[in-house]
C-alpha cells in the first residue's frame, strides 16, 4: 500500500517542500476504508440471489476503486524517487517496509492457525501459494511493482514514453479485452504488452495525473465514464448472475475499464478539490496520523473480521451488521490497535 508522501511532491501537486500532500493522505484513508468495506461484503462472491447479495454487490461495485488507487498512489509517490534517493536507498527502504511485515504477519497467522502441525516447508509452500491470508496477494503485486520501479523511474523522465505506454495499456489491457468479454468476442490473453501489466498501468496513471492537470472537460468526461462503469458493472453482474443462478465474474477484474475509470475519477476528484483552509487542512496532523496507519490496518483487519466477527461473535456474512456496521467498527478498532503497536519498540517495525 502506498504510504510515503513526505519530501518533495510531484511537480503537479500543490504542496510545500517537505510537507505531506493532503489529498494523498485523504485518498489513502478513503481507499483503506474501502478495502475494509469490500472484505466485509465478501458475501457477494457467491451468488445467493437474496437482498443481502444485492446489497453486497452495491458495496462491491462502489468501493472496487480501492486497490487500483493504491497502485496509482504507488506510482505517484515512487516513480520520481530519483529526485530524492539513489536506487539502492529506495529499494532498501521500500523492501524493508514491505517484506518484513508481509513475512512476519504471514508467519504469525500460519503458526496461530496450524500450531505444532506446521513445518518450515509447509509454511514456505503456503506462503508462496498465497494460502495463508488470501488478501495478502497485494504484497506480491506491490513488491513486483517496486522491483520494476527503477526502470519505470527512467521512463518517468520521458513524458512521451509515459503517455504512449499509458495509452497502449488502456487500449489493450483495460478497454478492448473488457469489451470483448462483455460481447463474448474471442480475445487472446497472450496478446498483452510485455512491458506493462495492469499494475504498471495504474502506477503510470497515478504518476502522470499527479504531475499534470487535465482540462475540466476531460475530467468531467472521466467522471461520466466512471458513473457509467459503475452502473454497467452492477447491472451486468446482477442480471447475468440472476439469469444463470451463478455469479458472473466477468467484470470482477482490476484490469477492465469498469475498474479503471472509477479509480481515475476518484484520484482526480481528490486532486482537484480545493482543500486550502478547510477542515482537513486544519486537522492535517490527524489526517497524517490516520493515513500512516493504513498499511497496518490492511494487515490486520481481515483477521479481526474472520476470527472475531465470524468465529467469536458468530455473525453471518449476510448480516447487515457485517455489511454496513462492521466496516466502521473494524476500521476504528484496527486503527487503535495499529496506533498502539506503532508506539511499542519492535512491534512498530511490523506496522510501518
Amino acid at each position: 500500500m502506498a504510504k510515503e508522501n513526505t519530501s518533495t511532491p510531484p511537480s503537479g501537486v500543490k504542496a510545500k517542500k517537505g510537507k505531506r500532500i493532503l489529498y494523498f493522505d485523504l485518498l489513502t484513508i478513503v481507499s483503506c476504508f474501502a478495502v475494509v468495506t469490500l472484505h466485509c461484503n465478501g458475501y457477494v462472491h457467491t451468488y445467493h440471489g437474496d437482498f443481502a447479495w444485492s446489497r453486497s454487490l452495491v458495496f462491491e461495485v462502489l468501493f472496487f476503486f480501492a486497490v487500483p488507487v493504491f497502485f496509482m498512489m504507488t506510482g505517484a509517490n515512487n516513480m520520481g524517487y530519483r529526485r530524492k534517493y539513489t536506487t539502492k536507498v529506495f529499494l532498501k527502504r521500500r523492501m524493508k517496509k514491505l517484506l518484513i511485515p508481509f513475512v512476519a504477519w504471514s508467519l504469525f497467522v500460519y503458526l496461530y492457525r496450524n500450531g505444532q502441525n506446521g513445518s518450515p516447508f509447509d509454511f514456505l509452500q503456503a506462503f508462496m501459494g498465497n494460502e495463508i491470508v488470501s488478501i495478502y496477494w497485494f504484497f506480491f503485486a506491490i513488491i513486483s511493482l517496486t522491483i520494476a520501479m527503477p526502470i519505470l523511474s527512467l521512463l518517468a523522465e520521458k513524458e512521451e514514453g509515459v503517455k504512449y505506454l499509458i495509452c497502449a495499456a488502456l487500449i489493450f489491457i483495460s478497454v478492448v479485452p473488457a469489451v470483448c468479454a462483455l460481447l463474448n468476442i474471442p480475445w487472446s490473453l497472450s496478446f498483452t504488452i510485455p512491458v506493462a501489466t495492469y499494475t504498471v498501468m495504474y502506477a503510470m496513471l497515478g504518476y502522470y495525473l499527479a504531475n499534470n492537470d487535465l482540462d475540466k472537460r476531460i475530467r468531467y468526461l472521466i467522471y461520466a465514464g466512471a458513473i457509467f462503469s459503475l452502473v454497467l458493472r452492477y447491472a451486468f453482474t446482477w442480471f447475468s448472475s440472476t439469469s444463470t443462478g451463478q455469479l458472473d465474474r466477468t467484470l470482477f477484474s482490476y484490469e477492465y475499464f469498469t475498474a479503471m475509470l472509477p479509480a481515475v475519477a476518484m484520484f482526480l476528484l481528490f486532486k482537484n478539490i480545493n482543500w486550502d483552509g478547510g477542515f482537513f487542512e486544519r486537522h492535517a496532523k490527524t489526517v497524517t496520523a490516520i493515513s500512516g496507519c493504513a498499511f497496518g490496518i490492511y494487515l490486520i483487519h481481515i483477521l479481526i473480521l474472520q476470527d472475531i466477527v465470524f468465529v467469536t461473535l458468530g455473525w453471518s456474512a449476510a448480516s447487515w451488521r457485517v455489511s454496513i456496521l462492521c466496516p466502521f467498527l473494524i476500521f476504528f478498532v484496527s486503527l487503535v490497535i495499529i496506533k498502539i503497536m506503532q508506539k511499542i519498540p519492535v512491534l512498530k517495525e511490523l506496522v510501518p
